[in-house]
């Protein structure tokens, strides 16, 4: 196994982790230890990406772990941040709903033999903000603060705008998949 997928199979196992020191009475000195965990899933998820384009590390076995890894990190923390601020249960059900429709749609596209299109920076820059909106969240009881709840919406109402347009940013990339049956790189060299 090399390094990059290494550092997904430790991300995979901070997944548990992080939901155990969500949930389980601590000390006040370790109130830390879940946003730790999270910036240390966010420095492993760059730098294995990062170690794998820019030494020519892809393999198979990473093209399948690093977006499972993706996903379980954001449903897990998702649910996390949803049962600790009930707000977010918006957000919670939209993400569980994405991956079960990304899921099916990436399975569809397999199933056709049309080879399935990177992320996007639309997609990108929605996870960036939700990221960071969460790490404020994991940051607040390490200096004993409580958010207000309009707050609390306006992270919501944030997060899902950008997940909607995102989403529907997707769809037309999709349905010419669908219409041409053929991969992304060959439909966009027709083009040009």
């Amino acid at each position: 196994m090399n390094v990059p997928n290494t550092l997904t199979v430790i991300r995979l196992i901070l997944v548990p982790i992080f939901v155990i020191t969500m949930f389980v009475p601590m000390p006040m000195e370790w109130r830390w230890l879940p946003l730790a965990i999270i910036v240390l899933s966010g420095i492993t998820d760059v730098a294995d990406g990062y170690i794998a384009r820019r030494f020519n590390q892809i393999t198979q076995l990473g093209k399948i772990l690093d977006p499972l890894a993706d996903k379980l990190s954001l449903l897990a923390l998702s649910i996390c941040i949803a049962i600790k601020y009930s707000p977010f249960w918006v957000i919670a059900i939209v993400v569980i709903v994405k991956e079960i429709l990304q899921i099916l749609g990436g399975g569809y596209l397999m199933k056709k033999k049309i080879k399935i299109p990177s992320s996007r920076w639309f997609g990108k820059a929605c996870t960036a903000v939700t990221y960071c909106c969460y790490i404020i969240l994991l940051a607040l009881p390490i200096f004993r603060v409580a958010p207000a709840v309009w707050i609390l919406w306006i992270m919501v109402v944030l997060i899902l705008v950008l997940m909607l347009l995102a989403f529907f940013s997707y769809l037309p990339m999709f349905w010419r998949l669908l219409q041409q049956n053929k991969p992304l790189e060959d439909s966009l060299q027709e083009k040009s």
